[in-house]
C-alpha cells in the first residue's frame, strides 16, 4: 500500500529519521512476504533480503513539499517499478 501524499511534522533535517517515518507508511511485498527492511539513497548499504528503497535525494534540510520515489529491490538487483509520492514536511 502506498499513499499519494504524507504529511510529517517536526522534521529537522535527519534523513534517517525521515526514511523511518516514510517506511512506516508503506507496505511492500516480495513474493507475498512483507518487506520489513528499508534503506534510503544516496546511502548504498544492502542486505541479502529484499528491501524497500526510499530515494530522498531531492529532499532538502528544510520544511517544504518534496517528491520522493520508492521501489523494492532484492540482493540480486531485481527491482520493482518505481512509485512516486509527495511528502509535506512541516
Amino acid at each position: 500500500m502506498l499513499p499519494d501524499r504524507l504529511y510529517l511534522a517536526g522534521y529537522h533535517g535527519d534523513k534517517e529519521e525521515l526514511a523511518d517515518l516514510i517506511a512506516r507508511n508503506i507496505t511492500a511485498y516480495d513474493n507475498e512476504k512483507q518487506i520489513i527492511q528499508y534503506r534510503w539513497t544516496p546511502e548504498k548499504d544492502t542486505t541479502e533480503d529484499a528491501e524497500l528503497v526510499i530515494d530522498l535525494s531531492r529532499v532538502e534540510d528544510i520544511p517544504g513539499s518534496y517528491e520522493i520515489s520508492c521501489y523494492a529491490e532484492d540482493a540480486a538487483g531485481n527491482r520493482s517499478e518505481s512509485y512516486t509520492i509527495w511528502i509535506e514536511l512541516e
